[in-house]
């Protein structure tokens, strides 16, 4: 069975440093990232290193 795709767009970044939209996408990431092909495009600007995979 082929997984969806999901992309999630705009976030400041995975972890979660921020508010509720970089923590809602943690818990997407962590919990649905099994059943879901997950893309996450983050702002480079806000953390000093950077996770290619997560």
């Amino acid at each position: 069975m082929m997984k969806n795709n999901v992309a999630i767009i705009g976030t400041a970044g995975v972890p979660a440093n921020y508010g509720g939209f970089e923590t809602l996408t943690e818990y997407v990431t962590k919990h649905l990232g099994e059943s879901l092909d997950l893309t996450v495009f983050c702002s480079s600007k806000n953390y000093n290193s950077k996770i290619w995979c997560y």
